[in-house]
């Protein structure tokens, strides 16, 4: 277990920012613990009980040169003691090159003033001891942000890891503060035009909302009164006009949040690559630009960071090193610095989104970064560099453009480990190696690009975790149960469920022995497995009661994290889903009471979360639907079921107009389950009949670029069809759609033979029938 000391230096006024400190760490272990890294907090408060008002400054300042982060806050006063310390963390810093020091100033009221005390102070801390000082912070989110960045500056940022989700700052699994604390972030001008624009758009569609549930009181009173009035016809016409407007909102309103989310991780990863910036050797150019940054004036660093003068800059310095000049090794460190103002520009004009040709320039720049980086003799230094580019794209979902550069950084990472310098630095750089094999096979699996080596890049990474788990026993065996897990997720994507079953158990074998040092992250993912399992064995016929436990167990952990969480809505989406899931399994073994009595709850929650959020997506209302109308089919209910499936149907079609590539499935699937019907009813031939083929030709049309995706949707409603006209004596369109439908599943059969051996069989026996 590695143990990071990090020894807080202020005086009493800032009691309060101490323990904002000392609980964020304890926070901290609760994730890293069982990564193999400890932190502890020492304060003078902590270090002797019998406290009474007397120091034991000796007894401190040993503690002070034993810690590897030395942290001193100040606000009004400067204490004696503070300086004292501060004074032998400075020596020892010297002398071993440990701590690392931190100067944080609290930002002063409105009216206040600064002290003389503090502007001597801080001539000392910059003049005397050539020591950098952080912005002042005005609130504890910005204070622990920054304790984020010297620890990952600590651990070479490979462990620790903050990033942005909406609106909040991530670490691991937990929210460490609130992205508009931060003063980067909420001074940014294209920040606060988004947040302006989603703050008007949700007025707006507060107000028509209010208009819309007018309108539904009043058509449904006048169609109560049996009168087909022109009154009613102008309301309902009125009404479709407001929904109308709503959808639009809706998308408005979606497509700035999604921008506001990519601003915020924009901003935090720019904070992140500066962090990683030498603090050393910073040009006043740099040094200037971060200033502005810091600022929330994105577009004077951008114009600051002239391109052609910082790389005529450049190929002097790189003419110096080819020379073997004296200064070379200041040329090396100069070179750094204007490779660092190339990487802070590229990420300022995405930071800016103003320029269409934005993308090329980034590229350009990017190209530009690689071909300095070469003429660096720092092997880490290229292959960090170039990860870092490949995180940034992928961080910006330019998916071509990251696979192109992890496939340079492993290049690079590669080489290290086969260099003599690479054993000193064996397991970070097998660390590297895995998480971009791991990263790699992601964007693939997520893109289609390529899907045979997805599974080859995820065994590499495994096999460099198990090695590493054998060898320092249990720290590494999350890393390997997390990418068991995406493996698992691709087999299922491929439709290999029996590879996907096996190697979802080993996760949850490999989490079940760390079962001690699992955090919310983990439980999250556990559930997730097993909710994938039980779907797995909630179609397997003799294995459906193994089904109902693993969903059960799945739906304890997402109830016992929502107990926690204050109803979080992810939480109550989650239990929904599960409800609706454990359902659906109820109806296939027949036990169709507690089945309707779970869609139930799930629709209340869902119908809960419409009421507390304007944005709820009620496509999981539509699902519910869906699956409830099979319910009703199977209860010979057929009205309900097709009043279900008709709300459905209208749900996903207000949605496709906002995104066809997400809803246009969705739509396809629930008219096919709306055509399902026939098979119980035999009426009706023609509506049933244009709703399968309404549902096939959506299919068809998406399936264009992802065939194999969709095949599977395809093959079952040309069997379906086939049914429907052989029920009807039209055999000969019978026998076509069944050999479409039985040459579909061939193709799917030479990708993952054996997975529809049994769906071919029935058809090959239902044309024999035919004949």
């Amino acid at each position: 277990m590695k143990t990071i000391r990090i020894f807080i230096a202020s005086s009493e006024e800032l009691y309060d920012d101490r323990n904002v400190i000392s609980l964020f760490i304890e926070q901290l272990n609760e994730i890293y613990e069982s990564k193999g890294l400890q932190f502890k907090v020492v304060r003078w408060e902590n270090l002797n009980p019998a406290y009474e008002g007397v120091r034991k400054q000796s007894e401190y300042n040993d503690k002070v040169r034993n810690s590897q982060l030395f942290i001193a806050l100040f606000y009004h006063k400067v204490g004696m003691f503070t300086l004292e310390e501060i004074s032998v963390a400075q020596e020892s810093l010297k002398e071993t090159g440990s701590p690392a020091i931190c100067f944080y100033i609290k930002s002063l009221q409105v009216g206040e003033e600064e002290k003389e005390e503090m502007r001597l102070l801080k001539d000392r801390i910059l003049n005397e001891m050539k020591h950098f000082i952080e912005k002042p912070y005005s609130h504890p989110d910005s204070l622990k942000l920054n304790i984020v960045l010297q620890l990952q500056r600590l651990e070479n940022g490979n462990v620790i890891q903050a990033k942005a989700e909406e609106d909040k700052i991530m670490v691991d699994s937990i929210c460490i503060g609130s992205l508009n604390n931060i003063s980067f972030v909420n001074r940014n001008k294209v920040f606060r035009q988004i947040s302006d624009t989603i703050e008007y758009l949700q007025n707006e569609l507060i107000m028509l909302r209010n208009d819309e549930k007018d309108l539904e009181e009043d058509v449904q009173d006048l169609k109560s009164s049996g009168i087909q009035t022109e009154r009613l016809q102008r309301k309902q016409h009125r009404l479709d006009e407001v929904r109308k407007r709503i959808a639009d909102l809706m998308l408005r309103l979606k497509k700035q949040k999604n921008e506001l989310n990519m601003q915020s991780k924009s901003l935090l990863n720019t904070a992140i690559q500066i962090n990683q910036f030498s603090i050393d050797n910073q040009s006043y150019r740099l040094r200037t630009a971060i200033d502005l940054f810091e600022k929330g004036e994105t577009e004077a660093a951008d114009a600051l960071l002239d391109f052609d003068e910082i790389a005529d800059e450049a190929h002097k310095h790189i003419s110096d090193i080819h020379l073997g000049a004296k200064l070379m090794e200041e040329s090396i460190k100069a070179l750094k610095v204007n490779i660092y103002q190339l990487l802070l520009k590229a990420k300022n004009l995405r930071n800016n989104r103003r320029s269409h040709d934005q993308t090329e320039q980034i590229d350009t720049i990017y190209k530009q970064v690689v071909k300095l980086i070469s003429e660096v003799p720092d092997e880490n230094f290229r292959a960090m560099t170039i990860y870092e580019i490949a995180r940034s794209y992928q961080s910006w979902e330019y998916n071509a453009e990251a696979i192109k550069y992890y496939v340079k950084a492993l290049d690079c990472y590669q080489k290290i480990a086969l260099s003599p310098e690479g054993e000193e630095k064996l397991v970070e750089t097998q660390i590297m190696i895995a998480t971009i094999k791991n990263n790699w096979a992601y964007l693939l699996k997520s893109t289609n690009r390529n899907s045979s080596r997805v599974e080859d890049l995820y065994k590499d990474s495994l096999g460099i975790y198990a090695m590493l788990s054998e060898k320092f026993n249990e720290i590494y065996r999350l890393d390997l149960a997390q990418v068991l897990n995406n493996l698992a997720g691709y087999y299922q994507q491929e439709h290999r469920m029996a590879d996907a079953r096996l190697t979802w158990k080993e996760a949850l074998e490999m989490y079940k022995n760390v079962s001690h040092k699992l955090n919310k992250r983990d439980w999250l993912t556990i559930a997730s497995i097993k909710n994938n399992l039980a779907g797995i064995y909630a179609r397997t016929h003799n294995r459906k009661k193994e089904g109902e436990m693993l969903y059960n167990s799945s739906l304890d952990i997402y109830a016992s994290l929502l107990d926690k969480s204050n109803g979080d809505s992810f939480y109550l989406q989650e239990v929904a889903k599960i409800k609706n899931n454990l359902a659906t399994l109820y109806v296939e073994m027949k036990r169709y009471d507690e089945a309707e009595i779970l869609y139930s709850d799930a629709l209340g929650l869902y119908n809960k979360m419409k009421e507390q959020e304007q944005t709820f997506n009620e496509t999981h209302i539509a699902w519910t639907q869906c699956n409830m109308g099979y319910l009703y089919k199977k209860e010979k209910r057929y009205d309900e079921a097709a009043c279900l499936y008709e709300k459905a149907i209208d749900i996903y079609n207000s949605y496709v107009c906002w995104d066809e590539a997400t809803y246009l499935p969705q739509l396809a699937w629930a008219k096919a389950c709306y055509g399902g019907l026939y098979y119980y009813t035999h009426k009706d031939k023609e509506k049933y009949e244009a709703l399968y083929q309404e549902a096939l030709n959506i299919y068809q049309k998406i399936s264009v670029e992802n065939n194999y995706i969709y095949l599977p949707d395809i093959a079952s409603i040309q069997n379906n069809l086939a049914i429907l006209y052989k029920r009807n004596n039209d055999l000969l369109h019978a026998y076509e759609l069944y050999s479409r439908a039985l040459e579909n599943y061939r193709l799917l059969d030479e990708k993952t033979p054996g997975v529809f051996t049994r769906a071919m069989e029935v058809i090959q026996g239902n044309m024999s029938a035919l004949k």
